[in-house]
């Protein structure tokens, strides 16, 4: 929003005019008590443009945007309410007790929560109601359900076909960079973790807007939710399925053959000790 961008301007301006302040307080000395005022450049990146002095360049910009401000802050009341608003009490008490008070019979008439650091509220979510919340909350553990299953399919896929020995068998034309003896080490020990990390590259970003969209109103919260649906994924497809899936499908034949119980439980046992050194590179390279 226009008012946050502002907002964040003006307190970046008020830690400049502080340092200037405090540089204008230590050039004062016994030999010189008027001091030093320290002086910037106004163009890009303070290298470039007029030279003017610190300190009233800055007041002059602070007061320009608290005008600026005031003035957008009286738009948005006068054309952008919405059915929200924050509170501010004079002490923590009073505070606390409205935060934990029933206002409303029905629950979903008037809810209320600690509110957050302006910069910190998701705006659009505020105006979202109770029951639509709810539903949304819903929709998302569906989608995340589903995106958990089939991701799992390319994963297992991916964690099988990147082990050095069948890109060898299915990409012959490789052959000659696998004989460097150096290179093999190397693609041996970290081409599968390399792999898997870059197909999971964009998963963070799908699922902070996904619990943007169940209607969560502050990015702290957003954020938290995305990183429990992370630890979920994480847990269910990296660990049991490259463990399990990269398994069976190193021995697919084998189990073809001998499509016994028995007979996949031995294999397991005997093949998930060896993905210690892969979980461990894996933890590295993240």
């Amino acid at each position: 929003m226009i008012v946050n961008k502002t907002r964040e301007s003006l307190e970046g301006f008020k830690k400049k005019l502080a340092r200037a302040e405090a540089v204008y307080e230590r050039s004062k000395t016994t030999a010189k008590p008027e001091g030093t005022r320290p002086t910037n450049k106004t163009g890009f990146l303070g290298l470039v443009g007029e030279k003017v002095d610190s300190i009233d360049y800055y007041n002059d910009k602070i007061n320009e945007l608290v005008t600026k401000l005031e003035s957008e802050q009286k738009v948005t009341l006068r054309e952008k309410q919405q059915d929200a608003a924050l509170v501010f009490f004079s002490s923590r008490v009073v505070a606390a007790s409205a935060a934990q008070s029933l206002h409303a019979q029905m629950v979903d008439t008037w809810s209320v929560f600690d509110a957050p650091e302006p910069s910190q509220l998701i705006w659009p979510n505020l105006k979202i109601k109770y029951f639509q919340r709810e539903l949304r909350q819903y929709l998302v553990y569906v989608i995340v359900a589903l995106t958990i299953f089939f991701y799992m399919i390319p994963i297992t896929f991916i964690s099988a076909f990147t082990t050095l020995d069948n890109l060898v068998k299915y990409l012959p034309f490789i052959k000659p960079i696998v004989r460097i003896k150096a290179l093999r080490t190397v693609l041996e020990a970290y081409l599968p973790q390399l792999a898997l990390i870059i197909f999971l590259a964009l998963l963070p970003k799908l699922l902070l807007f996904l619990s943007k969209f169940e209607g969560i109103p502050t990015e702290s919260h957003a954020v938290r939710a995305a990183s429990g649906k992370y630890y979920y994924f994480i847990v269910l497809n990296v660990f049991i399925g490259v463990t399990i899936g990269g398994t069976l499908f190193k021995a697919f034949h084998r189990i073809q053959d001998n499509p016994n119980i028995n007979e996949i439980a031995s294999l397991l046992a005997e093949s998930l000790p060896g993905n210690a050194t892969f979980f461990l590179t894996y933890v590295a390279l993240k």
